[in-house]
């Protein structure tokens, strides 16, 4: 498969005001990836394990585009690098 696939897959992909944000930390997928750790928490991942895993988190897992998960992070400041606020909660929609 190839990353346009991947990038381009639904509406649920597209980052809308985020767009530039997103391209600030790179096109390839590695990059994108590290990024998108800094502020999503998986429920069963190791970090949930360690730092726990909030009520309002549950709550993100309902979130299902790019957009209203950017959102979020963005509300929490967590775009700016802020690691006093609680990771957005998530989950691979894949498993869904």
């Amino acid at each position: 498969m190839s990353k346009n696939f991947y990038a381009s897959q639904s509406v649920y992909s597209e980052p809308g005001p985020y767009r530039e944000t997103l391209l600030r930390f790179g096109t390839e997928p590695r990059s994108i990836a590290r990024w998108i750790s800094s502020f999503l928490q998986h429920p069963l991942g190791a970090e949930t394990k360690e730092r726990g895993f909030t009520d309002e988190q549950a709550s993100d897992l309902n979130l299902r585009s790019v957009t209203d998960i950017l959102s979020v992070a963005a509300n929490r400041n967590l775009l700016d690098g802020d690691d006093t606020q609680p990771k957005v909660g998530g989950v691979c929609r894949d498993s869904l």
